[in-house]
């Protein structure tokens, strides 16, 4: 059995563009929730044990900002590679007869 497979280079890129900007909407949120949860640990919460578990909370949430902007940019870029090795793999599809 024989199956075809259909990519349509639009919507590649239309999903590929929609996980960037996902991950850079997310990385927002995530630069403003650390920016509150400083605002709680130093003018709410100013010692003691949660203070200092926010702290900690707040290295974390540090530690994996950017990531997702990272990896939805990797994403972009390899689904745009994909297409191009598609494109390569069936371009006598394409290819005009003499």
């Amino acid at each position: 059995m024989v199956l075809d497979f259909v990519l349509c280079d639009e919507s590649m890129e239309a999903v590929a563009t929609y996980l960037k900007n996902k991950g850079n909407s997310i990385d927002s949120y995530m630069e403003r929730y650390i920016g509150l949860m400083c605002e709680i640990r130093d003018e709410g919460i100013k010692a003691g044990k949660v203070n200092t578990a926010i702290g900690q909370y707040i290295l974390y949430a540090e530690d994996i900002k950017g990531q997702l902007t990272d990896i939805s940019n990797m994403i972009k870029g390899r689904l745009g590679e994909f297409v191009e090795e598609v494109d390569v793999i069936d371009s006598y599809v394409y290819e005009e007869e003499a």
